[in-house]
C-alpha cells in the first residue's frame, strides 16, 4: 500500500512538473496548440500510461490506445449497429467464431420418434396454433414466484426450520395414511417394536450406501437425535439422502435401529378441473429444453430448425426450459461473445417470439441453473418480461420450478436435472438382490465394467456409467463381472448385450437379440465370447439365451420389463411422494438453494396430469403412480442434435374413474 502511494505521489508530480515545463506560447488566442506542444502532451500521457501499468495487473494484451488514423474508419452508427441485438439472428454479430457444426449439420434420421407413449398410431401431430381460445396460466398464480429476491443472507436455523416442517407435515401425513398410532423417541431402548419419523441422512461426507444410513429423529418426538439404521431385514428399499420416511423395527440398546419395514411418502390428489378451465378440445404441446446451440458453436442453428417445427406443426402450446445461452458453453467459458450475455439472450428470446408469431402458438419460458445472465438460484424467478405488445397474450415468463394449467390441465415444469442429481444419490434393494446377497446402487460402481484390462476382456468394452460403453445399444443394466472372477446373480443391472453387429462385445451373436444368463450360471473369468445361434450357446453355455428384441426397441423386453427395480419410475415417484420438486438433502453441489422460498415455491400442492423433467439421461415418457413423466432430452447434445417432445392433452370430465389427460406422446429426434 506505501509502494502504490508513493507510485501515484510521484506520477502526480512528475505530471505538474512535465506541464510546467512544457513551452509556453505568447502569440496566438488561448486555448491553440501547435504541432511540436501537441506532441509533448501525448509523450506525457504515454508515461503516465506506462508508469500507472508497472503498478497494475498485467494484462494479456496491450491496452494502449492507438493515435493514428485508420486507413478506412467506421462510423459510430455503423458500429452500434453492428452489435446491436435487432439485428436478423446473424452468427456474426455473437461470436468472431462463425463457422456451423459440422456434425450437427450432417446428422441423420432427423424426425425419427425414439420413444412413444400411448396410442400414438395414425396421429397427425399438428396444432391449432392460435386459432381457438386456449387458457394458459401458472396454478394460483398469486402465490407464485413473479420477481427476483435477495438470496445468500439465510441463517442455518432457518434451513434447519425448514427442514423441520416438511418432516412433521409428511409425518402426520403418513400417520393419517397408515393408521399409525404414535411416533417414539429415537434414543430410548424399547423392546418391543416401535415406529419412528425422520429423514435419511449418511453418517459421512461420502456416498450414501447401505452401511452408512442414518435416520435423523423429528423435534417434536425425538429432538433431532440421528441413529444408525440396518437395512439388513428389509425386503426391498430405494433410499436418498434428505428422504422423509417412517421406519418400523427394534430398538433395543438404543443405538441401533434394525428396520423391518419401511413407510414411504404419499401422493397428493389431482386437480380437479372447473368450468373456468376452458373447453374439452384435444390440445397439441412441444416441448424443448436447452442447449440451443451445440458445443462447438454459437450459430443457434437448432434453435432455428425448432422454430421451423413450430411453423409447420403449429402446436397449441410450446414450453421451452433453458438454458437459452449456456453458462457450460465453451465461447461463453472463454468470454469469446462480442456483445453482452444480456442482448445474445434477448435477441434469442427476441427470434423465438417473431419466428412463431404467424403460427399464433403460446410460448412458455422457463428458466436454468446453467443460463449465463440468470440469477442462479433455486427457485429461480422467471426472466425480465421484454417489451411485448402484439405478443403479450400468447407468451408466458414462469419460475423453475412451476405449476401450469393449460385447459385445467396440470403441468409440473422444471429446468432442473433431478433425474440426475437423485439417480447418483439413491441406492435401491430388491427382493432379487437379496436373494443373491447383494445390494448396489443405481449405477455401477467403478470396480466393475465391461472390457477392463483387469477383467482380462477386450478393449472394446468400457465401464458403463449412465447406460454407456458397450454400444449405444446396450442393456447397461449389470454391474460387470467382479474382480474376484464370481457372479453375483441378476442384480441391479442385468446381463443382458445387444448386439448392434455380427460380432458383439461378448463374441459373434445374432442381430436384433440380447444375451441372457441362466439363473445358476457358472463362474467365470472375466467375459467370454458366445457362439452366435442358439444351439452353439447352449453347447458351450448351458443355460445362456438369446431374447428377441421387439423391431423398434432398443432392447429387449427382458431388460425393458417394467418393474419397481426401474430407476427413473423409482425417482420420478420419490418426487411425487415427498411432494416436492427437489427432495435431495444437502443438494447437489451445483445447486444453489434458498430455503425460504424453496419451502414456499419449490413444494407440490396437488399431483400433475404431466411432469416434464428434462435431464442428460436417456429420453422417456412413462406412466408413474397416474402421472406422465416425461424427459424430453436435450436439443442439442455436445456437437450433434438431440431430442424434443410433443404430447396430445386433453381434459377429462370429473365422472367415474380417472383417466389421465394425456392420451398420446412422442420423443423425436431434432
Amino acid at each position: 500500500m506505501t509502494i502504490w502511494h508513493c507510485g501515484v505521489g510521484f506520477l502526480i508530480k512528475r505530471t505538474a512538473k512535465a506541464r510546467h515545463n512544457a513551452p509556453k506560447k505568447d502569440s496566438g488566442p488561448p486555448g491553440v496548440w501547435d504541432i511540436v506542444s501537441i506532441q509533448e502532451l501525448i509523450d506525457v500521457e504515454a508515461k503516465e500510461e506506462t508508469l500507472l501499468n508497472s503498478y497494475a495487473t498485467p494484462s494479456k494484451g496491450s491496452q494502449k490506445r492507438s493515435v493514428s488514423t485508420p486507413e478506412t474508419p467506421q462510423s459510430k452508427r455503423n458500429v452500434s449497429a453492428a452489435r446491436s441485438p435487432h439485428l436478423l439472428f446473424s452468427p456474426s454479430s455473437f461470436s468472431p467464431s462463425v463457422t456451423p457444426s459440422q456434425k450437427y449439420s450432417s446428422r441423420s434420421s432427423r424426425g425419427e420418434v425414439v420413444a412413444s407413449f400411448g396410442s400414438t398410431q395414425g396421429m397427425s401431430w399438428s396444432g391449432k396454433g392460435g386459432s381457438s381460445p386456449l387458457s394458459v396460466k401458472v396454478l394460483d398464480a398469486a402465490r407464485a414466484l413473479t420477481g427476483n429476491y435477495k438470496s445468500m443472507f439465510q441463517k442455518f436455523t432457518d434451513i434447519r426450520e425448514v427442514l423441520t416442517c416438511r418432516i412433521e407435515e409428511l409425518g402426520y401425513e403418513l400417520k393419517e395414511l397408515h393408521k399409525i398410532e404414535a411416533f417414539s423417541p429415537i434414543s430410548v431402548p424399547a423392546q418391543e417394536p416401535i415406529t419412528l419419523l425422520g429423514q435419511i441422512g449418511c453418517d459421512s461426507n461420502g456416498k450414501l450406501n447401505s452401511k452408512s444410513v442414518i435416520l435423523e429423529g423429528d423435534r417434536e418426538h425425538s429432538l433431532g437425535v440421528q441413529i444408525p439404521v440396518d437395512l439388513s431385514e428389509l425386503k426391498e428399499y430405494s433410499l436418498f439422502p434428505g428422504q422423509i420416511v417412517v421406519m418400523e423395527g427394534t430398538n433395543t440398546t438404543g443405538k441401533k435401529f434394525i428396520a423391518t419395514k419401511l413407510y414411504e411418502g404419499a401422493p397428493l390428489p389431482f386437480y380437479q378441473p372447473t368450468e373456468e378451465d376452458g373447453g374439452l378440445d384435444q390440445r397439441m404441446l412441444l416441448v424443448a429444453c436447452g442447449p440451443y446451440t451445440t458445443s462447438d458453436s454459437i450459430t443457434y442453428d437448432p434453435m432455428m430448425d425448432l422454430i421451423s417445427v413450430i411453423s409447420r406443426d403449429q402446436p397449441d402450446v410450446c414450453i421451452l426450459l433453458g438454458p437459452f445461452l449456456d453458462a457450460k458453453h465453451e465461447q461463453v467459458e472463454n468470454c469469446q461473445l462480442t456483445p453482452s450475455f444480456e442482448d445474445v439472450f434477448k435477441h434469442c428470446l427476441r427470434t423465438i417470439i417473431e419466428g412463431t408469431r404467424s403460427s399464433g402458438t403460446h410460448l412458455v419460458f422457463v428458466p436454468s441453473l446453467r443460463d449465463v445472465n440468470h440469477r442462479p438460484v433455486y427457485p429461480q424467478p422467471p426472466f425480465s418480461c421484454l417489451e411485448l405488445k402484439e405478443d403479450k397474450e400468447r407468451v408466458h415468463f414462469v419460475s423453475d420450478p412451476c405449476i401450469l394449467s393449460i385447459n385445467g390441465v396440470i403441468l409440473g415444469l422444471t429446468s432442473t436435472d433431478l433425474l440426475f442429481h437423485m439417480g447418483a444419490e439413491e441406492i435401491s434393494s430388491t427382493q432379487l438382490q437379496r436373494s443373491s446377497g447383494r445390494t448396489d446402487p443405481i449405477w455401477p460402481s467403478p470396480g466393475f465394467g465391461f472390457g477392463s484390462s483387469a477383467l482380462g476382456t477386450s478393449s472394446r468394452g468400457r465401464n458403463v456409467p449412465n447406460g454407456r460403453g458397450l454400444s449405444t445399444r446396450a442393456c447397461a443394466r449389470w454391474p460387470g463381472q467382479p474382480l474376484d472372477g464370481s457372479r453375483s446373480g441378476l442384480a441391479q443391472f442385468c446381463f443382458g448385450v445387444f448386439v448392434t453387429s455380427q460380432k458383439s462385445v461378448l463374441g459373434s451373436g445374432r442381430r436384433g437379440s440380447c444375451i441372457l444368463p441362466p439363473a445358476k450360471a457358472p463362474p467365470m473369468k472375466g467375459l467370454q465370447a458366445l457362439p452366435s445361434t442358439q444351439a452353439a450357446s447352449q453347447r458351450s453355455h448351458p443355460g445362456w439365451q438369446h431374447v428377441p428384441r421387439a423391431r423398434h426397441s432398443p432392447i429387449c423386453s427382458f431388460c425393458s420389463s417394467s418393474s419397481a427395480s426401474d430407476r427413473f419410475s423409482r425417482i420420478l415417484k420419490h418426487v411425487l411422494t415427498q411432494r416436492s420438486f427437489y427432495p435431495l438433502y444437502p443438494p447437489f453441489e451445483e445447486m444453489s438453494i434458498d430455503y425460504e422460498h424453496f419451502y414456499s415455491y419449490a413444494q407440490l400442492p396437488i399431483t400433475p396430469d404431466v411432469l416434464i423433467a428434462p435431464s442428460d439421461l436417456r429420453y422417456f415418457v412413462k406412466d408413474v403412480l397416474g402421472c406422465v413423466c416425461m424427459n424430453p432430452g436435450r436439443l442439442t447434445k455436445g456437437q450433434v442434435g438431440g431430442t424434443f417432445g410433443r404430447l396430445y392433452i386433453s381434459r377429462q370430465l370429473a365422472k367415474g374413474e380417472r383417466k389421465s389427460p394425456c392420451t398420446a406422446a412422442q420423443v423425436v429426434k431434432i
